[in-house]
């Protein structure tokens, strides 16, 4: 109810601050959220989902995978993947392979899609889906970012695994016996 009741309020105030789309969006979340703890099937979440982002006259769903993807359980996170994966490969089918040489080539429901799947793959930090995405549709400067974040947090997180251990006493310690830390405010306490 909330929900429409943003739109029907969009054309009677001016919201050039943003204020009724975050509310659009802290709402829409909730929502989200409420059905997934009352046990709504998760197809339906995401075709509900889908709708909102299709029919959206006032731009209150632009950018919102982002928050969806924090928001959305994991199997609800699995079927809206498999959707828009599924959406953009049925996309991809229609277009020549030859007539395309980089992303904005293609048309808006490949690279709207591809957008979507480029924020899952980020989230779940798959670099190898994410390389993948690349291969079909080509890289852009922000995928190589993306993709040199990804390697570099999955680099980040084996060495910290290998070569760090937690002494009970809140020191904390490399591999060879070295104090790193002494105490916890250092850490950022």
């Amino acid at each position: 109810m909330f929900l429409s009741g943003c739109y029907e309020k969009a054309e009677e105030i001016d919201d050039s601050g943003g204020n009724l789309g975050m509310f659009f969006e802290e709402i829409f979340c909730s929502w989200i959220e409420v059905r997934q703890k009352a046990g709504y099937p998760d197809k339906e979440t995401v075709r509900t989902i889908l709708q909102w982002m299709e029919n959206d006259r006032y731009g209150f769903c632009y950018n919102i995978e982002k928050k969806l993807v924090e928001v959305l359980n994991k199997q609800g996170l699995a079927v809206f993947e498999a959707t828009i994966l599924a959406r953009f490969d049925e996309a991809l089918e229609s277009v020549e392979p030859d007539s395309v040489k980089r992303i904005y080539d293609y048309p808006y429901d490949i690279r709207q899609n591809a957008e979507i799947l480029r924020i899952i793959y980020s989230t779940k930090k798959d670099i190898e889906s994410y390389l993948g995405l690349c291969d079909k549709v080509g890289t852009t400067p922000k995928d190589c970012e993306n993709i040199a974040k990804l390697y570099k947090d999955r680099r980040l997180t084996r060495r910290f695994k290998l070569s760090v251990i937690m002494i009970p006493k809140g020191q904390l310690k490399d591999s060879a016996g070295n104090i790193l830390l002494r105490q916890r405010k250092y850490i950022g306490h």
